[in-house]
C-alpha cells in the first residue's frame, strides 16, 4: 500500500471521529503529524470566485420523483408544478364476464413519511416528509385530473434511436390537449395532504364490514387516495374493448394517460408535494357475474393500472423576483455578493478555485520540491438569512447542496472516495464529502482529494487544465448523480472571460423545489457579515 493511500485513510479516519462529535466539524489533520521536522498549516485561505447563472427550461421526463402543487415564495418565484403520465395495465388482456358494475376507482400514491409513534392498539402516527408550505400549516391547493390527449412518445420522432425528451416549460402542450377539459375525472378545489395512516377494512360477501378494530385487515403509511369518477374513468377503461386492452402498447394508444393540474386557492400560499408515482397505481373495483350469464352470484374484482415510467413534470412560474440578480453580469472580475440557488427549473452557482493562479502554482511547486501533503481542503457557504427572509414568507432551507465538475459534468474525487452511509436517512450519506446544512446555517464541502489530484499534474499546462470550474446546486438526494438536459444550452463566461457551453443540469436539483440565498465571495458592505463570505481553506504539511 503506497503512502498516499495510507495518508488518505488516516485523514478519513480522523474525519469520521470529528463528524461524530461536531455537526459543523473543524479542519482535520492538526494532530496527524506533530513532528518538529514538519511545518503544519492548519487552514490557510485561498482565492475563490463564485457567481450565479439561471439556466432555463430543463428536461423533466423520467425523473425518479416528482413535484406536484403550488408554492408561493417571496424571494424566488411562485411555482406551479403539474404532472402527466401514461398508465400501464398491471395485467394485459383482462377477461370480464357479464353484468359489470363499478364499485369505485381509487388513485393511490404513498407520501414520504416517518413513523412517530406506535400505540398499543396497533395504530401509528406519522410525520409527512417532503411536503412544503410557507404558511403556518399546510395550505390547500386546487387539484384536477384530466384524461390526457397528448401522445407521449418513448423515442424521438426525428431520431428513433434516441429517447424522447420533454421539458419543464411544455405545460401548454398538455393543457391544450386535455380530453373533456370541462369534465375532469377528479376535481378538488381545496386539496390538503393528510398525515393519517391508511386503514383497510375487511370485505365479506361483497360488503365492507363496519369500521371497528376487529374488522381491520391492514394498516399502511399515509398516502394520497383520490376517488376518481367511476363513469368518466372506470367505465371508459372497462368498456375499452378487448383489442384496446390486449397489450400495453394498444392500451396507451387508446388511453394516453392522466394529466394532473394544480391551481391556486384564494388566500392560500399553497403547498408542494414530492411524490414517487412509481409506487402508486389506479385501481378499479367492480362487481361482475361469477360465471357469465349467471347474475345470481357476484364476484368482486379489480383492475390495476400502474403509473408508467413515461411521464413529465411541468412547471409554471410567476412573480419571478430573482432572475435579474441570478443572471446579473459578474461584478467586476471577482464574483457576486449573493448566490442564488434554486431547484426545479432553477439556477446554479459556478465556483472557481484559485482564480489567482499563482497560489495554485506555488502549492504545486511545493508539492514537487518539498513533498507538501494536503491534509484537508474545504469550501464553506453561509446562508444569507436576511436576504432569504426566513420567518417572513419563507420557511425552508434546503437540507443539502451538491458540488460537481461543471465543465465535464463529472463527480468530484471527494464524492467518489467517500463511502460513508446513513442507514436511517440515505439522503445524508457521504457526509464526509459534506454539503449538509449545519446548525450554523452553513454548508461545508470537502475538496481534499480534488486538490490533491490537481497537485499530481505533470506540468503547469495540465495543472491549469485540471483546475476546472465547479458547479453548486440544491440537492434532493446525494445518491442521485444523473444529469438532465437543458432545453437550450447556455454559454457562461468565467471571471477570466473564458466561455463554456453548459448543456446539462444535475437531476438531484431538478427534483427539489426549494431555494436559498448564500453569501458570495465579494466582501459585504456589512462588516459584521464579512466572515460569512465563501471561504476556501486548505491545511497542509510541508517537510522542513
Amino acid at each position: 500500500m503506497n503512502t498516499n493511500i495510507l495518508k488518505t485513510l488516516a485523514v478519513v479516519f480522523a474525519t469520521v471521529l470529528f463528524v461524530s462529535c461536531d455537526n459543523d466539524y473543524n479542519s482535520i489533520g492538526g494532530s496527524v503529524i506533530g513532528d518538529r521536522n514538519y511545518d503544519f498549516n492548519d487552514g490557510e485561505d485561498f482565492s475563490v470566485y463564485a457567481y450565479n447563472s439561471k439556466l432555463g427550461p430543463v428536461q423533466t421526463n423520467k425523473l425518479p420523483v416528482h413535484q406536484l402543487g403550488y408554492l408561493e415564495n417571496d424571494k424566488f418565484e411562485t411555482t406551479t408544478a403539474n404532472f402527466v403520465t401514461q398508465l400501464d395495465l398491471a395485467k394485459e388482456a383482462p377477461v370480464f364476464t357479464t353484468n359489470i358494475a363499478i364499485d369505485s376507482v381509487v388513485l393511490t400514491v404513498p407520501y414520504f413519511s416517518r413513523k412517530r409513534t406506535l400505540e398499543v392498539t396497533g395504530r401509528s402516527t406519522y410525520r409527512l416528509d417532503s411536503i412544503y408550505s410557507n404558511a403556518t400549516t399546510i395550505d390547500p391547493i386546487g387539484l384536477k385530473i384530466f384524461r390526457n390527449g397528448y401522445t407521449l412518445s418513448d423515442f424521438d420522432a426525428s431520431n428513433p434511436s434516441s429517447s424522447a425528451q420533454y421539458y419543464s416549460n411544455q405545460d401548454g402542450l398538455f393543457d391544450a390537449a386535455k380530453v373533456s377539459p370541462a369534465d375532469p375525472v377528479y376535481d378538488n378545489p381545496a386539496f390538503v395532504p393528510s398525515d393519517k395512516e391508511f386503514v383497510k377494512y375487511k370485505v365479506e360477501n361483497l360488503v365492507m364490514m363496519p369500521k371497528t378494530a376487529e374488522n381491520i385487515e391492514s394498516r399502511a403509511a399515509p398516502r394520497m387516495r383520490l376517488m376518481l369518477d367511476p363513469v368518466k374513468f372506470g367505465s371508459t377503461i372497462l368498456n375499452a374493448g378487448a383489442s384496446n386492452l390486449a397489450t400495453n402498447d394498444a392500451f396507451k394508444n387508446f388511453y394516453k394517460g392522466l394529466y394532473f393540474q394544480t391551481q391556486t386557492v384564494s388566500g392560500s400560499r399553497g403547498s408542494m408535494m414530492m411524490l414517487d408515482f412509481s409506487k402508486g397505481n389506479v385501481t378499479i373495483y367492480y362487481k361482475q357475474d361469477k360465471i357469465s350469464g349467471q347474475p345470481s352470484v357476484k364476484a368482486m374484482k379489480e383492475l390495476t393500472l400502474n403509473f408508467s415510467a413515461n411521464n413529465v413534470n411541468l412547471f409554471n412560474h410567476a412573480n419571478d423576483v430573482y432572475s435579474t440578480p441570478a443572471s446579473a453580469p459578474i461584478a467586476g472580475t471577482n464574483g457576486h455578493e449573493n448566490l442564488y440557488l434554486k431547484g426545479g427549473e432553477g439556477s446554479t452557482t459556478f465556483v472557481e478555485l484559485f482564480p489567482t493562479f499563482s497560489e495554485l502554482e506555488n502549492l504545486w511547486n511545493l508539492s514537487k520540491t518539498k513533498g507538501l501533503l494536503i491534509n484537508d481542503a474545504y469550501l464553506t457557504f453561509t446562508v444569507n438569512e436576511t436576504a432569504t427572509g426566513v420567518g417572513s414568507g419563507y420557511k425552508f432551507h434546503p437540507n443539502r447542496v451538491y458540488l460537481y465538475d461543471a465543465d465535464t459534468n463529472k463527480r468530484l474525487y471527494d464524492y467518489n472516495f467517500d463511502n460513508s452511509i446513513n442507514t436511517a436517512f440515505p439522503k445524508l450519506a457521504k457526509y464526509i464529502f459534506g454539503g449538509i446544512l449545519s446548525d450554523k446555517k452553513t454548508y461545508k464541502i470537502r475538496v481534499t482529494e480534488h486538490i490533491a489530484n490537481l497537485l499530481k499534474s505533470k506540468d503547469l499546462a495540465e495543472l491549469k487544465e485540471k483546475n476546472v470550474r465547479l458547479g453548486l446546486v440544491i440537492s434532493e438526494d446525494i445518491n442521485e448523480v444523473r444529469y438532465a438536459m437543458l432545453k437550450t444550452s447556455q454559454t457562461v463566461s468565467n471571471t477570466q472571460g473564458i466561455s463554456k457551453i453548459i448543456t446539462q443540469y444535475p437531476m438531484a436539483a431538478v427534483i427539489n423545489p426549494l431555494g436559498t440565498i448564500l453569501f458570495g465571495n465579494v466582501p459585504s458592505t456589512d462588516v459584521a457579515n464579512y466572515d460569512k463570505r465563501v471561504r476556501f481553506k486548505i491545511s497542509y504539511t510541508k517537510p522542513n
